[in-house]
Protein backbone atom coordinates (compact mmCIF):
# COMPACT_ATOMS: atom_id res chain seq x y z
CA UNK A 1 0.00 0.00 0.00
CA UNK A 2 1.37 3.48 -1.10
CA UNK A 3 1.15 6.34 1.65
CA UNK A 4 0.16 9.63 0.22
CA UNK A 5 1.74 12.97 2.29
CA UNK A 6 0.78 15.96 1.37
CA UNK A 7 2.92 18.86 1.80
CA UNK A 8 1.44 22.27 2.86
CA UNK A 9 2.89 25.49 4.37
CA UNK A 10 0.35 27.76 6.17
CA UNK A 11 0.58 31.44 6.70
CA UNK A 12 -0.69 32.97 9.54
CA UNK A 13 -1.69 36.72 11.09
CA UNK A 14 -1.68 36.13 15.03
CA UNK A 15 -3.37 39.17 17.35
CA UNK A 16 -0.60 39.88 19.57
CA UNK A 17 -2.44 41.57 22.55
CA UNK A 18 -4.53 38.53 22.98
CA UNK A 19 -2.88 35.63 20.54
CA UNK A 20 -6.02 34.55 18.58
CA UNK A 21 -5.46 33.79 14.60
CA UNK A 22 -7.19 36.68 12.69
CA UNK A 23 -6.26 35.00 9.27
CA UNK A 24 -4.97 32.17 7.42
CA UNK A 25 -3.85 30.49 4.38
CA UNK A 26 -2.75 27.04 3.68
CA UNK A 27 -1.11 26.77 0.64
CA UNK A 28 1.30 23.90 -1.60
CA UNK A 29 4.63 23.61 0.53
CA UNK A 30 6.04 24.82 -3.22
CA UNK A 31 4.10 27.98 -3.00
CA UNK A 32 6.90 30.20 -0.92
CA UNK A 33 5.48 32.35 2.25
CA UNK A 34 6.56 35.46 1.02
CA UNK A 35 3.58 35.05 -1.99
CA UNK A 36 0.81 34.82 0.64
CA UNK A 37 1.00 38.33 2.97
CA UNK A 38 -1.23 39.89 0.83
CA UNK A 39 -3.68 36.85 2.18
CA UNK A 40 -2.68 37.23 5.77
CA UNK A 41 -2.81 41.51 6.07
CA UNK A 42 -5.52 42.60 8.12
CA UNK A 43 -6.71 45.64 7.34
CA UNK A 44 -9.02 45.83 10.23
CA UNK A 45 -5.36 45.51 12.33
CA UNK A 46 -5.37 48.05 14.98
CA UNK A 47 -1.38 47.70 15.74
CA UNK A 48 0.49 48.75 12.46
CA UNK A 49 3.88 46.91 12.71
CA UNK A 50 4.01 43.45 11.22
CA UNK A 51 6.81 40.81 12.30
CA UNK A 52 8.54 38.69 9.82
CA UNK A 53 11.36 37.14 8.76
CA UNK A 54 14.03 38.12 6.64
CA UNK A 55 12.17 36.77 3.30
CA UNK A 56 9.78 39.59 3.59
CA UNK A 57 12.50 42.19 3.42
CA UNK A 58 13.03 44.57 0.57
CA UNK A 59 11.41 47.10 -1.26
CA UNK A 60 8.55 45.67 -2.90
CA UNK A 61 7.38 44.22 0.36
CA UNK A 62 7.79 47.74 2.38
CA UNK A 63 5.89 49.13 -0.41
CA UNK A 64 3.00 46.76 -0.01
CA UNK A 65 3.18 47.17 3.62
CA UNK A 66 3.13 51.46 3.14
CA UNK A 67 0.42 51.19 1.14
CA UNK A 68 -1.70 49.27 3.60
CA UNK A 69 -0.65 51.24 6.45
CA UNK A 70 1.74 49.28 8.11
CA UNK A 71 5.57 49.23 9.39
CA UNK A 72 8.11 47.98 8.00
CA UNK A 73 8.69 44.32 8.58
CA UNK A 74 10.98 42.92 11.31
CA UNK A 75 13.44 40.28 10.81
Amino acid sequence: MASVTTDTRTSIRIDAEHGFIRRYAITPANIHDTQMIPQVLDPENRDDLVWADSGYAGALYEDLLEVDGFSEPMS
